[in-house]
């Protein structure tokens, strides 16, 4: 009967682990530019603000990043089960608000959440945003997705 229960338990374990969400990290960017294209894409480049020993692309005097929402395959929902055409509306017009106000605002990734445009080191794509309270920093930040978590 243990060894039923622990097999049971470790297919449960093994089950689930891929629903588990992954951490991400943010920066603080000025936007410097915005475009919106649709109610659910935009493009907009970021300036990185300050120097961080994290900041992943540190050879980038700028990002663009084009975001078109684009959810998981509907058997594959990772982030997609909490990011929408709603909170990509939202997270796009937090952006331009703060473009429009001239305001450094947080911008970051979950797990990859952005991929880059056929190599070009600065130009990237996303295909989710939500906004995410952060406790540390205690602002609202908006979170990029790409591939699954």
């Amino acid at each position: 009967m243990k060894k039923f229960i622990s097999t049971l338990i470790c297919l449960l374990w093994l089950l689930t682990s891929d629903a588990v969400s992954a951490g991400g990290s943010s920066w603080e960017y000025q936007v410097v530019k915005f475009k919106k294209t649709s109610p659910t894409s935009a493009e907009f480049f970021l300036r990185h603000t300050r120097q961080k020993h994290n900041y992943p692309r540190k050879q980038c005097k700028e990002i663009l990043v084009r975001a078109q929402y684009r959810p998981e395959a509907f058997w594959r929902k990772t982030w997609s089960r909490f990011v929408s055409e709603k909170t990509q509306n939202q997270a796009l017009l937090l952006l331009e608000e703060a473009f429009q106000k001239k305001k450094p605002t947080l911008f970051g990734e979950m797990a990859i959440g952005l991929k880059k445009v056929n190599g070009k080191s600065c130009v990237f794509e996303s295909r989710g945003l939500n906004i995410l309270y952060e406790h540390i920093s205690k602002q609202n930040v908006v979170y990029s997705y790409y591939d699954p978590i």
